[in-house]
């Protein structure tokens, strides 16, 4: 009996011992879920997020934004640059109309008057003709006229000058463009229906070294300058000109330099006429005539000085310049 009441006893023990541990574990179950779906939840995931937010924030926008900015800011200068050196080289053309007319071929006839002075003989009315044959055309908005010297001649009160070709082709000579104060070739304006028309002042030099300015530089004055030579290679000094004078004829040897300056008006299509503004320095080296080798002085007649421009075909030849056009 007492051992009967022993194993009922250690029974209920067991019974009791199962119940409470299962009842301690649930609270412990539960607080531990809690715990963990609070960390994944609020940190664990958020954290996430906010990492993620960052790399996209980081990866995207920044280095997708730049490079836009940086093309976007070379496309739009270039752009401007090219408009602006575009509407720079063609927009005179297309703004000057007025240039249309005078581009071609033109004869051309200056005629120099002037009177001549030496210590014998004063007062020696001189007439210096000049042919040649020009093609203007438009360069860089502006009138450009490229001229051939077809023939040159000179009457005077005691007989006629020569001028052999080699004057004609050989000589330094200054564009407008080149001088201490650059112009264009030619210049035209429109003032009120009357067109006018100037050829601005060139320099031509035979018989010395090319001068640095001629608007300014002195000419040879003795024999011994070392700028003179023999230009026109006939083994002479200088430049070599005839005079046929009956007693005064001969050679001369002279160093000229030379500029005009032509101002006239369209009188009709294809026709210019005005005015001829220049200047003639000479310094003779030697003559084969004692008289021819005096010293001389000009008195320029700008005033009885002109010139006519006529436009011809552009297969126009010196000779129809000289023999027919003028009637000569």
């Amino acid at each position: 009996m007492k051992l009967f009441n022993i194993l009922c006893t250690a029974l209920c023990a067991l019974v009791l011992i199962s119940c409470g541990d299962d009842t301690n574990k649930t609270p412990t179950d539960t607080n531990s879920t809690t715990d963990d779906t609070i960390i994944d939840d609020t940190i664990t995931d958020d954290a996430t997020e906010i990492i993620d937010d960052t790399a996209v924030t980081e990866e995207e926008p920044v280095q997708d934004d730049v490079v836009p900015v940086e093309d976007d800011a070379t496309i739009v200068p270039d752009e401007t640059t090219d408009e602006l050196v575009d509407e720079d080289i063609e927009q005179p053309d297309d703004n000057n109309p007025l240039f249309d007319q005078f581009v071609g071929t033109w004869a051309e006839r200056l005629v120099l008057e002037s009177i001549t002075n030496t210590s014998v003989i004063k007062n020696i009315k001189s007439t210096t003709t000049r042919y040649k044959l020009g093609k203007i055309s438009i360069e860089n908005g502006e009138l450009k006229i490229d001229q051939k010297i077809c023939r040159i001649t000179n009457t005077t009160d005691q007989g006629d000058t020569i001028f052999p070709q080699k004057y004609c082709d050989i000589f330094w000579y200054w564009r407008p463009g080149e001088l201490s104060n650059p112009k264009p070739d030619i210049t035209v304006t429109d003032n009120g229906g009357t067109i006018s028309f100037v050829e601005n002042r060139s320099w031509e030099l035979r018989g010395m070294l090319k001068m640095t300015n001629p608007e300014i530089d002195l000419m040879p004055t003795a024999n011994n300058d070392t700028r003179i030579f023999d230009h026109d290679e006939d083994g002479h000094p200088a430049f070599t000109l005839g005079f046929d004078g009956g007693l005064l004829s001969g050679s001369l040897y002279l160093v000229q330099k030379l500029s005009h300056e032509l101002t006239g008006t369209l009188i009709s299509e294809g026709r210019i006429e005005g005015g001829v503004s220049w200047t003639d320095d000479q310094y003779t080296v030697d003559a084969t005539n004692a008289t021819l080798k005096l010293p001389k002085t000009s008195v320029i007649k700008n005033d009885l000085s002109t010139f006519i421009y006529l436009k011809v075909a552009d297969d126009f030849t010196c000779d129809q310049v000289v023999d027919t056009l003028f009637d000569n």
